[in-house]
């Protein structure tokens, strides 16, 4: 059962003690579709592991969206990550609660991040279904059923700018104070790449897995699913050259161990809604039983053997030590850069 937070903070508590100096980044659409059980817990458990985990910043999605923009602003108050959006608008201003870019120093290099999302992100649908019970799996397959998928739509007075025009607003100031520009996209991994044709102060750019594409030449995909975790290590010239290495990825398997703070973080998530999911079990049992009273025997029975299935099905979802929910998009990292 591949993936997980838990192990995902193992190792990144591992390469933190072999390289201090990492920058640990997210693509984006981590939260779980709102068709899905116990939805908010799931994204605040997300929140706090990559809390924990010390990440540096979150590209907002399309499904960082579907619990609307005040609890977004009251999820910013709460971590000590900044969420990025550099073409997102509030009215005419930058939404207080999302950042255009961050700027950070890693060893001696200051390097500047921005993230961009598509201009359709708050009408588009997203079509991957979630499993309830089974959150570390992600093998999922696109629904086809079209009323499956979740629609998201604008949110308040937010919209979202032209990726190119909004990035290059922001360029020049940045130029001047960092020797390494990353970008996190949302676009699809062409579009990212006619981004960095276009914007060549762009250094790198790292976009959420996408099969069966070329992949253009300072564009990195992060994977999807988040079943492991990937990292890019950058070289500084002299001359200020900089030679990315190749993507590699780390994963996230059951040879990796659960980082036991994260682990049990999760259990308590879990553990609370396995207890309102039999809550709600008992609730229904109790009007099946009151509705029973009106059917005949053949369709009482019936009912009963649903009944039994949906109890099987609700003790068969394993502990969180076995069961890790995943953030839907891979962690990138950068490893600190290093003088030839």
């Amino acid at each position: 059962m591949a993936g997980g937070l838990a192990r995902r903070a193992t190792v990144v508590e591992g390469l933190r003690a072999e390289t201090p100096n990492l920058l640990l980044l997210d693509c984006g659409t981590v939260f779980s579709t709102p068709n899905k059980k116990d939805k908010e817990k799931k994204a605040e458990v997300v929140l706090a592991a990559m809390d924990f985990m010390g990440y540096d910043a979150l590209n907002l999605g399309s499904r960082e969206f579907f619990f609307g923009p005040e609890y977004l602003k009251n999820k910013s108050t709460e971590i000590k990550f900044p969420f990025l959006a550099s073409n997102l608008r509030e009215g005419d201003t930058q939404p207080s609660w999302a950042k255009p870019y961050l700027l950070k120093t890693v060893g001696d290099i200051k390097v500047a991040v921005l993230g961009v999302l598509p201009e359709t992100a708050f009408n588009s649908q997203d079509v991957t279904p979630d499993d309830d019970e089974h959150d570390h799996d992600h093998d999922h397959e696109k629904p086809t059923n079209k009323n499956e998928a979740d629609k998201i739509t604008q949110p308040g007075n937010l919209r979202i700018s032209q990726p190119q025009a909004a990035l290059a607003e922001l360029l020049p100031e940045l130029k001047e104070q960092a020797e390494v520009i990353i970008l996190l996209s949302q676009l699809p991994v062409t579009e990212t790449g006619n981004l960095l044709a276009n914007l060549p102060d762009i250094d790198l750019a790292v976009t959420c897995g996408e099969e069966n594409v070329i992949t253009p030449d300072r564009v990195y995909q992060s994977g999807a699913f988040g079943k492991e975790l990937r990292y890019v290590q950058v070289d500084i010239g002299s001359d200020g050259t900089l030679t990315p290495h190749e993507n590699e990825a780390i994963n996230l398997n059951d040879s990796v161990a659960y980082q036991p703070e994260v682990a049990a973080m999760v259990e308590t998530i879990f553990a609370k809604m396995r207890a309102a999911q039999r809550a709600q079990k008992d609730a229904d049992r109790q009007f099946n039983l009151q509705k029973g009273l009106t059917m005949s025997p053949e369709q009482f029975m019936e009912l009963m053997k649903k009944q039994q299935a949906d109890n099987q099905r609700l003790n068969e979802v394993p502990p969180a030590t076995t069961a890790q929910p995943a953030a839907e998009s891979p962690t990138v990292i950068l490893k600190q850069p290093t003088a030839n």
